[in-house]
């Protein structure tokens, strides 16, 4: 019973956290409620017709694989799509307008490109990374 109520609440938890993270949607958040994330990347650029490829922690001293990504789309429809060994990329996710979309998923890169040929759209991705955990 105790295991049963332990999931249900941490569950509600979670969800109540997601709910006020879409409200505010401010990476200081994410920090405090994962206290063992604290370093992350920042890209920012307009998508292309041709896939656009991000190279997450490009420099030596970064950890080599992000743990998870935010990926928001200012005014066009794109389509992201992340890889966790650099080769072999997921399918295409669809980020309308105006909408962010997290996911706990590993990556090394990422690949954005527009949804309609000639509507670039103005990217944001985030980058988590652990370094360690309490």
């Amino acid at each position: 019973m105790k295991t049963f109520v332990r999931f249900w609440t941490a569950l509600l938890w979670k969800l109540a956290s997601f709910v006020a993270w879409w409200l505010f949607a401010d990476p200081g958040f994410i920090a405090s409620y994962y206290p063992f994330i604290f370093m992350y990347q920042v890209f920012k650029g307009t998508a292309e017709d041709a896939a656009l490829n991000l190279i997450f922690a490009k420099t030596t001293s970064g950890p080599p694989l992000s743990k998870a990504v935010t990926i928001y789309a200012w005014d066009n429809s794109m389509y992201a799509r992340l890889s966790y060994d650099g080769t072999n990329y997921s399918a295409p996710i669809e980020i309308p307008p105006g909408r962010f979309f997290h996911f706990s998923q590993a990556a090394r890169r990422a690949q954005v490109y527009n949804k309609t040929a000639g509507s670039n759209a103005r990217f944001q991705f985030i980058a988590w990374y652990v370094i360690s955990a309490y």
